[in-house]
């Protein structure tokens, strides 16, 4: 049986104006003091998540990251990830996620053709970029998440003690790209698809009132949901 918090989160439909950077209120209305991930042994709650995204978030707009701007992300799967997404979403930025087994090549490729302005990279893979500053003239920070390798480069647990809990005032177009999403590259370089917050917020919405729809359909759409953070069944 689903409790009546969870069937509230559930009946949530994403209204006109909202983007991304309001779904996790969902969570945080539904009880700020709930487990929204769970990582090894650490459980944190959607209160402590909207607070580590909001201190991003702040610190970005502090390094003057605009909305429009490109912000890479060279994390794999740890809460870091989410609060890095979460952050740089509320800026009206643009996310470019990236895959941790790119070779140093690949991700100056990607770095240089998506004009990304900051960085943040696990810091035992930070090496990759380090060499290549002097060829990505757009990229203005890096960011090490994990213990910090390198001169020259910016702690993320620094830049998180320095922002503010509370939320920049930004404001973000529906319709605006969201993030981009490389391809593969299997038939050449790999290439930007742009994906907007109305075209994940679709998704969710679909996912919630199509539930049993097939396995690989709810595989995909199961990864854009997982971004949202917001309760789902």
């Amino acid at each position: 049986m689903i409790s009546a918090w969870a069937e509230k989160c559930l009946s949530h439909r994403a209204k006109k104006n909202e983007t991304l950077a309001d779904v996790l209120s969902v969570g945080l209305a539904c009880g700020p003091e709930r487990v929204a991930v769970y990582f090894e042994d650490r459980a944190i709650t959607y209160g402590e998540l909207d607070g580590a995204a909001n201190r991003v978030a702040t610190s970005l707009v502090a390094l003057g990251v605009r909305p429009g701007d490109r912000v890479a992300v060279h994390v794999d799967n740890r809460p870091e990830f989410i609060e890095i997404y979460q952050g740089v979403i509320r800026t009206g930025a643009i996310l470019v996620p990236t895959n941790v087994m790119y070779t140093a090549e690949e991700l100056e490729h990607i770095l240089g053709d998506s004009g990304a302005k900051v960085a943040f990279v696990r810091a035992d893979l930070a090496g990759k970029v380090v060499g290549a500053r002097s060829r990505l003239p757009e990229l203005r920070h890096l960011v090490e998440v994990g213990p910090k390798q390198h001169e020259g480069t910016l702690s993320y647990e620094g830049l998180k003690v320095e922002g503010s809990e509370k939320r920049p005032n930004v404001v973000i177009d529906r319709d605006a790209v969201a993030f981009i999403q490389y391809t593969s590259g299997t038939t050449g370089k790999p290439k930007g698809a742009m994906v907007t917050h109305a075209n994940v917020l679709a998704v969710i919405d679909n996912m919630r009132i199509c539930p049993a729809s097939p396995s690989r359909s709810r595989t995909t759409c199961s990864f854009w949901c997982s971004l949202s953070f917001t309760p789902m069944r």
